[in-house]
């Protein structure tokens, strides 16, 4: 059967890329966030990465968390970044 010759072919393609997105920004009153204050901005950005789904969203009538509400923003701006494609054939 090795030997024989193919009649058909199943053909697709396979995509992949990175796409990256800005969303807006929300002010984050620290008086609002005591466990905040006296942090960095670089130990803040730590820290909501870390506690963010802990942490208590800015309106709290639409979201559960902080990071809720910053991944619901509006997006700014985004881009599509190392597109790729493979065929395959079955």
């Amino acid at each position: 059967m090795e030997n024989e010759k193919l009649k058909s072919v199943e053909v697709s393609v396979y995509e992949s890329y990175v796409v990256y997105q800005r969303r807006k920004s929300l002010t984050v009153n620290l008086n609002d966030y005591p466990e905040l204050e006296g942090m960095t901005e670089e130990e803040i950005q730590a820290y909501i990465l870390e506690n963010g789904y802990d942490m208590k969203p800015i309106n709290t009538d639409v979201y559960e968390s902080l990071i809720d509400e910053l991944v619901n923003q509006d997006i700014e701006w985004d881009d599509v970044d190392n597109k790729d494609f493979n065929i395959i054939v079955e």
